[in-house]
C-alpha cells in the first residue's frame, strides 16, 4: 500500500513471513523507479522506517535495525512523526500523548500569567485555540488508547478549566467543563468517532 501527498510518499508492506524484507525492498526498488521515471529524486537520507507490531510480536521476532532506501541506510525507529500524530512501534501512543501534555502544559502556564489582564470571553477563546485543539488534533485515534493515557490528557483539560474560570487547583473540574460547555476527554473522542463514521456512511466522504 502506498500513500502519496504533496512532498511525501508513504508505504505500507505487511510483514507476514521471512520474505517480507525482500518484498519491502522490491516496492522501495520500483518506487525508486517511477520517481526516476517521473524526473523525481527518492531522497534515503529523508526516510524513515517504523516496524508496527504488539510487544510480544517485538520481543518474539528479531526486527531488522537498519533497511536500505535509495542507496542509503535508513535506521528503523522506535517512532516517528506522521501528519503531526507521533506513532510508536507498538501504537501505544505513549510518546504521542506525551508530546501533547507537554506542549499544552506550557501553554497552560503561560495563559495562567497573563489571565488577570483578559476578559472571560478571551481566555476561552486562547484556551480553546491554542490548547484545546492540541487535545482534539486525531483525537479519534486515541479510542482504545489506555486509561493512564486519556487520564493525562484528562488532567490537562481540567487544569485549563480552572485557568479560564480563575478557580484554584482544588476545585472539582466537572462543574467547571460543564459551565464551559467542554465535552471532557473521553467523550470528545468519541464525538469525533461517531462524527466520522456517520459522515462516512451517509455522504462517503470523512468531513
Amino acid at each position: 500500500m502506498m500513500h502519496e501527498y504533496a512532498d511525501d510518499t508513504q508505504l505500507y508492506v505487511e510483514m507476514t513471513g521471512r520474505n517480507s524484507l525482500d518484498r519491502l525492498s522490491s516496492c522501495i526498488s520500483c518506487l525508486q523507479h517511477w520517481f526516476l521515471r517521473n524526473h523525481l529524486l527518492l531522497n534515503g537520507s529523508k526516510s524513515d522506517a517504523i516496524i508496527i507490531g504488539t510487544a510480544q510480536r517485538h520481543a518474539r521476532a528479531p526486527q531488522p535495525t537498519h533497511l536500505r532506501v535509495a542507496e542509503s541506510c535508513v535506521a528503523v525507529s522506535d517512532s516517528l512523526k506522521l501528519l503531526g500524530v507521533t506513532l510508536d512501534h507498538t501504537m501505544s501512543f505513549n510518546t504521542h500523548v506525551s508530546t501533547i501534555v507537554r506542549a499544552s502544559n506550557y501553554h497552560l502556564s503561560a495563559l495562567r500569567q497573563i489571565r488577570s489582564l483578559v476578559s472571560d470571553t478571551v481566555a476561552q477563546q486562547i484556551a480553546c485555540s491554542i490548547v484545546g485543539s492540541r487535545l482534539d488534533y486525531c483525537n479519534s485515534l486515541l479510542v482504545n488508547c489506555s486509561n493512564r493515557n486519556l487520564d493525562k490528557l484528562q488532567r490537562v483539560q481540567d487544569n485549563l478549566a480552572r485557568v479560564v474560570c480563575n478557580s484554584n487547583c482544588s476545585t472539582s473540574a466537572g462543574p467547571l467543563l460543564q459551565s464551559l460547555h467542554w465535552l471532557p476527554v473521553r467523550q470528545r473522542i468519541n464525538f469525533k468517532l461517531a462524527k466520522l463514521c456517520y459522515l462516512a456512511t451517509s455522504f462517503q466522504q470523512p468531513g
